[in-house]
């Protein structure tokens, strides 16, 4: 592959995680800010990949950057999306415990919630990622398994 068919590439894919505590089965969500495409909804925090980055290092860089906090340890991959020829991987990272993300200018906040509780209006790549059964599975059978809590998406409505 060329530089220039690895620099398109870049430009068209990006990766993010959905961040959960073992503790508390809870997610770590990001409300994006004014600055941010899609500004206002809640979302994954990610980004683009950059030259050569593999989707679970662009998702583990973007965490730290856009929460200031090092994932350590391994990201399960839980959904793949094509949007317009835009390739974008979710993962799951798993943290101890909540902590408080230091925010960018694409944040205007953030909140530690349940799965099924995850507010609205949302970032329509996340909205996705919830609405997709197989995607929805791995992570509710991920927070019982990880956090023991019980979790069902479908309850929600």
């Amino acid at each position: 592959m060329s530089a220039h068919e690895r620099d398109t590439q870049r430009r068209r894919s990006g990766a993010g995680c959905m961040i959960m505590c073992r503790r508390t089965g809870r997610f770590l969500m990001c409300f994006r800010g004014p600055r941010s495409p899609v500004p206002h909804t809640w979302s994954v925090w990610g980004g683009r990949a950059e030259y050569d980055e593999t989707s679970a290092e662009t998702a583990a860089r973007e965490v730290f950057e856009e929460t200031g906090h090092r994932i350590s340890g391994e990201l399960e991959h839980v959904h793949h999306q094509d949007t317009f020829g835009f390739l974008y991987d979710t993962f799951l990272a798993v943290v101890d415990d909540e902590f408080v993300p230091f925010l960018t200018p694409e944040a205007d906040g953030f909140a530690w919630v349940a799965l099924e509780n995850i507010p609205l209006p949302r970032h329509p790549g996340l909205e996705d990622l919830l609405t997709s059964r197989p995607a929805a599975s791995r992570l509710e059978r991920a927070v019982e398994r990880i956090s023991g809590r019980p979790c069902d998406l479908r309850a929600c409505g």
